[in-house]
């Protein structure tokens, strides 16, 4: 699984090449790619047999594919303006609308949205003392 996912990333990272063969085909058409891809290795995943990959597996990461952007922020860039983004929405502004990668961002990345809602609540917890 960690291979899996650094691999992933490495595919995110390098997307000139990768979206632009993915951006082409259809949800359907990536399924039978990624299968493909998979089958090939099989053996040598087997014998690894750390990668597993269930079908919802594979298709969230081809919904995050498909969804990449010409513009989007890294997860450093987000962590960067993680505690703005977490202030404009205690204080009821709507940071989707000051900062829409930072919000497009979370939206894709479980990690990243996981680190807000704990910022989210650590902010709610010191205004109670407050």
């Amino acid at each position: 699984m960690v291979y899996l996912r650094l691999r992933f990333w490495q595919c995110l990272k390098n997307k000139v090449r990768f979206a632009a063969s993915i951006a082409s085909m259809s949800i359907v058409n990536n399924m039978k790619w990624l299968r493909r891809i998979f089958k090939r290795h099989q053996a040598s995943i087997q014998k690894s047999s750390e990668m597993k990959i269930s079908p919802q597996h594979a298709k969230n990461m081809l919904m995050m594919i498909a969804n990449t952007r010409e513009q989007e922020l890294s997860c450093d860039e987000v962590h960067g303006l993680l505690d703005q983004y977490a202030e404009m929405a205690l204080r009821g502004e709507n940071p989707a609308e000051f900062l829409p990668l930072v919000h497009y961002h979370l939206d894709m990345c479980p990690d990243c949205r996981e680190e807000y809602e704990a910022l989210v609540r650590m902010l709610e917890g010191s205004n109670e003392f407050e």
